[in-house]
């Protein structure tokens, strides 16, 4: 059943997140993506190392239940070290690249910035723009900077930033500064915000849920066999799936959670009310657009015959109700009240065009149609910045605050219904239908690789973040 465990299929990294590409976007109907800050080595050029040499000693530790905990084997199966292989970021430069190719080598610049952050780096202190496509398939060579391109947000990247601007607003999408000319320092930086995900789940505070499930985390099991070799994935099917159940496990039990949901009859209908808190230290979903949370309520009587369902999870990816996947160019609003089974309560950004049109094309995107991921604890929405506030509905809603949200729903139960079992669960997808679905429409390599492996496995793809249960009588 969708959402109980979701096979293993590597998906979006999304580092360069919509909200801090939105600012450097022109009023205009297409955009050439702003440059990424170079992260202009300071010294004698760049020098890096890949991860198989950090791994060579950086290995064989273990905890005192033997449990090898190696900092290089635990890295290895993640996101950060399949930066580059990720296949839906490949499509996505992919069709970027198709819908504006004159732009083409700032696309592949600006997105190599922190996907294959060596070989830019390189590169761009050679004077050269950073590349993608020479990079992989069959345009690979055998050259230190593909190898480089594709080791990912290596050890050497992040253990090569300079205190300059860290954690400074010009640090962030790529601005960091690599001090070389000397060995890498191995205490520091103290973290990039990058490399946080690479800590285990435990470190909620950190953008843990960007490595939520289906994740690069989560290569292992049911679909190492099948992807594995095509997406050269070096690491052992044993770490991938170790990672995968940590995530897994993080995301059921520190991610969200449901108040007690209040059932009651008025009359004819039945009211449920239910709150949903955010456990993460940031919006939730967070980081790249296409991931959404939302609410699947149903609602039995005292047969066990369904009267009620709202926001269920279809095996093509889809959720039953949501406009967005019926129709590219509409989408569910924020509801305070939701009456019907084809409302949908979606936590998720939705991108405008310059003319106000729904798009997943980022160079197109000037701004949020809607943004109602839910706020972390102690977000104050009426005080935030431009580039992270509320959009929508939810901004004038009084019971979305810092921390979580309040939605009623309103069921007709009739004379009949005597009593109601309700169960409601927040659920969790970290690529929605359509932004998979609209790379259909585009017939190149990296794009039909990547919807085939989506259309294999979306009735895996979701998974249930929360569950709460209560019953009601007359």
């Amino acid at each position: 059943m969708a959402g109980d465990r979701p096979r293993r299929w590597l998906s979006p990294v999304g580092v360069l997140t919509v909200a801090a590409l939105l600012p450097f976007f022109a009023a205009a109907s297409v955009h050439e993506p702003a440059a990424a800050q170079d992260p202009a080595p300071t010294g004698a050029g760049p020098v890096f190392a890949t991860s198989d040499q950090c791994i060579a000693c950086h290995s064989n530790i273990e905890d005192d239940d033997g449990a090898d905990i190696s900092i290089g084997h635990a890295w290895r199966a993640t996101m950060m070290a399949n930066a580059a292989r990720d296949p839906y970021w490949q499509a996505s430069v992919r069709r970027e690249s198709i819908d504006n190719p004159g732009l083409q080598s700032a696309i592949e610049d600006t997105c190599s910035t922190c996907h294959m952050p060596m070989a830019r780096t390189a590169a761009r202190a050679d004077g050269r723009m950073g590349e993608v496509f020479a990079h992989t398939g069959r345009a690979a060579d055998a050259s230190v900077e593909t190898a480089q391109a594709w080791d990912g947000v290596s050890c050497t990247v992040c253990h090569q930033i300079a205190a300059d601007n860290f954690g400074e607003h010009e640090s962030f999408d790529g601005g960091y500064v690599i001090a070389t000319g000397a060995a890498p320092d191995a205490d520091g930086p103290a973290l990039s915000i990058r490399s946080m995900n690479a800590l285990p789940p435990r470190n909620r505070c950190c953008d843990t849920p960007s490595r939520s499930s289906p994740s690069t985390d989560e290569i292992g099991a049911e679909s190492t066999a099948g992807y594995r070799d095509e997406l050269q994935v070096t690491a052992p099917a044993a770490d991938l799936e170790l990672a995968a159940d940590l995530t897994d496990e993080h995301l059921r039990r520190e991610t969200a959670e449901f108040g007690s949901l209040d059932v009651r009859f008025d009359g004819g209908a039945v009211v449920v009310d239910v709150d949903v808190h955010n456990l993460a230290g940031h919006k939730l979903p967070t980081a790249y657009p296409s991931r959404r949370a939302w609410i699947h309520l149903t609602a039995r009587d005292q047969a066990g015959r369904t009267i009620f369902e709202s926001g269920a999870p279809q095996s093509d990816g889809s959720i039953a109700g949501n406009a967005n996947d019926h129709d590219a160019g509409a989408f569910e609003p924020h509801y305070t009240e939701i009456t019907a089974a084809d409302q949908v309560q979606i936590y998720e950004p939705i991108i405008g065009d310059s003319g106000g049109n729904v798009t997943t094309a980022l160079l197109r995107g000037v701004r949020y149609l809607k943004d109602n991921r839910l706020l972390p604890e102690g977000f104050d929405k009426a005080a935030a910045a431009s580039d992270v506030a509320v959009q929508g509905a939810a901004d004038a809603d009084t019971d979305f605050t810092g921390g979580g949200d309040r939605v009623r729903y309103r069921i007709n139960a009739g004379d009949g219904v005597t009593s109601v079992s309700v169960t409601a669960r927040l659920l969790f997808q970290t690529i929605g239908y359509r932004w998979a679905r609209n790379l259909a429409d585009y017939d190149a390599f990296e794009t039909n690789r990547f919807v085939g492996y989506y259309e294999a496995n979306a009735d895996g793809s979701v998974m249930v973040l929360a569950e709460s249960s209560a019953e009601g009588r007359r």
